[in-house]
């Protein structure tokens, strides 16, 4: 046990392994794991940056949101979320260069804020993920039907979680590799489907008929005013959602100093490009009124589908379908990978069982894969019965709010960090050559939070006064339940250990302990001096173009 006081004053003890130690001292617990393999290269951080949360959330998810908001309050949703996540992952690449573990945030807030704050967050992320396994499942068998129903349900999701668990359980490599070309076949989905958007809207389908837009006064521009655009915000983070993973990744990373910026920078054109641009294309060809919309009397469409169909063109929807079933089973791996590799943080922690530490000597968490998969795998069927449906729904609402939740806490470990260095006289940020500073701080950390902050409130707003009917405890829960499960697994790390501070001091916060140090990777300084001394266009052309076997 280590005594350790909190900025309110009080003494408590806490377990050892839980909290780092003072500055110039270490607990024999890693903020990290060593056992994991640096076999991630800078064209799979790209690629899984670009493409990896690209799944039901758009591809399905922005059909209840223009059928529950109208197309006026998609696209502001989407806007205000671009910005609220470059914002967040600017501060999260600040750390993130300096302490590439696959903690992440979890680990920051351990560190820099609270224990209790990392057992919860740790828990919700990883129950979170597994919600977006099972949600990904369903909608691989939603989307599957599209077809006919000669595959049941219990047979697609076998398929499914047949695949993905198959590319977890091999070598970080082959993930890599596969959601490299899965994210591939993503982007050119989208970009197809937006240039033949353009087409359309220029009267250039079979019908030839021309979109100017007038969805947006007939049937409106808003389904039911603010408070339907407030219900599209939860729809809005679920498809934005996983951004944050790069830092998880970052641990697996051969070149995180160099990788993670460039996925940072990259972050609002794409969100900007392969979210607002598309919805806005679909508002224009799409009204919300709609049937086929989920939510409405057919569900095995999405609106990319239905925007084609109703255009009259025969063959496309069924290839847009082939892509979104690939990009369903993308999001499921990495669902996956994500969950995995955090109880195994966890476990490293005394916030799991040590068993799901163990690393083998390729590199995998198994014991942690193990039961990931088998907890996502259990959840997915639920969904085959009525009954398991309404225990799916409750448990796959963690997921909606909970990003809100981790977006907010990257924030807040920020700022932690930042006063921690002030406090003790060490500059970590600007330290070293090749740092990253985020831009316009510290007034885009607050206006990043503060849109956070207003989402989550929207989101509670709508749980609370649902768009139809009543208010009950039970739409409440269905939709809110992340954060009162947030408050209570908190509350139970503080009330079990007696750590009754809100957060570590800043003089008590170890900013040297798992501090990745440049001078210690020579390799790396010369991956980062090679990109230095490429042109504007050079750097530029790099996002673009990948050396197989290099970390360029």
């Amino acid at each position: 046990m280590q005594e350790l006081k909190g900025e309110g004053g009080v003494a408590a003890e806490v377990p050892v392994e839980s909290v780092s130690s003072s500055v110039g001292e270490t607990t024999q617990v890693r903020y990290g794991h060593d056992g994991l393999k640096r076999k991630l290269t800078s064209r799979h951080i790209q690629m899984i940056a670009i493409g990896s949360n690209i799944g039901t959330g758009l591809f399905i998810g922005t059909g209840s949101a223009l059928k529950a908001g109208g197309p006026a309050a998609v696209v502001i949703a989407f806007l205000t979320i671009t910005f609220a996540l470059y914002f967040m992952m600017s501060s999260l690449t600040e750390m993130g260069i300096h302490y590439p573990v696959t903690g992440s945030f979890v680990s920051y807030a351990t560190r820099f804020v609270d224990p209790a704050l990392g057992f919860a967050l740790g828990w919700q992320y990883w129950g979170c993920w597994i919600a977006v396994f099972a949600v990904e499942a369903t909608a691989f068998s939603v989307i599957l039907s599209y077809w006919g129903d000669q595959i049941p349900i219990a047979g697609a999701i076998t398929l499914f979680c047949g695949i993905t668990c198959v590319i977890n359980f091999l070598p970080v490599r082959v993930f890599g590799e596969a959601e490299f070309y899965t994210s591939s076949v993503k982007i050119v989905s989208v970009v197809g489907f937006i240039l033949v958007g353009f087409v359309l809207i220029g009267g250039g389908g079979p019908t030839g008929q021309k979109y100017d837009g007038s969805y947006w006064k007939d049937p409106g521009a808003f389904a039911q005013g603010f408070h339907g655009m407030a219900s599209v915000f939860v729809t809005a983070a679920f498809a934005c959602g996983g951004t944050e993973i790069v830092g998880i990744i970052a641990g697996e990373s051969a070149s995180p100093r160099h990788n993670f910026p460039r996925a940072t920078r990259t972050i609002w054109a794409r969100i900007f490009v392969f979210y607002v641009v598309t919805v806005i294309i679909i508002t224009i060809l799409v009204p919300y009124t709609d049937p086929n919309l989920l939510g409405g009397t057919d569900v095995n469409a999405s609106p990319f589908v239905i925007a084609v169909k109703r255009a009259s063109i025969r063959v496309l929807p069924h290839i847009l379908n082939a892509i979104i079933l690939i990009c369903v089973m993308s999001v499921g791996t990495t669902s996956l990978y994500a969950s995995a590799r955090m109880l195994m943080y966890l476990s490293t922690q005394s916030m799991a069982p040590r068993f799901f530490g163990k690393v083998d000597r390729q590199g995998r968490p198994v014991p942690a894969l193990i039961l990931t998969s088998v907890v996502g795998i259990g959840l997915s069927y639920l969904n085959v019965s009525n009954t398991g449906a309404q225990v799916f729904g409750w448990f796959s609402s963690l997921s909606g709010t909970a990003f809100f939740i981790f977006w907010l806490t990257i924030f807040t470990c920020n700022w932690r960090w930042r006063k921690a260095q002030k406090a003790q006289g060490i500059d970590v940020l600007t330290g070293e050559a090749f740092s990253y500073v985020q831009w316009g701080y510290p007034y885009t950390p607050i206006i990043g939070f503060i849109l956070v902050l207003f989402m989550l409130i929207c989101n509670g707003y709508t749980a609370i006064w649902p768009l139809s009917g009543s208010p009950n405890a039970t739409h409440f829960f269905a939709n809110y339940l992340g954060v009162p499960v947030f408050i209570f697994m908190w509350a139970a790390w503080k009330g079990w250990n007696r750590t009754w501070w809100l957060c570590i001091k800043a003089e008590d916060v170890d900013l040297q302990f798992e501090r990745r140090m440049l001078r210690d990777h020579p390799e790396e300084v010369q991956i980062l001096e090679a990109y230095a001394t490429k042109t504007q266009m050079g750097r530029i052309l790099s996002y673009l173009y990948y050396n197989k076997d290099s970390s360029l």
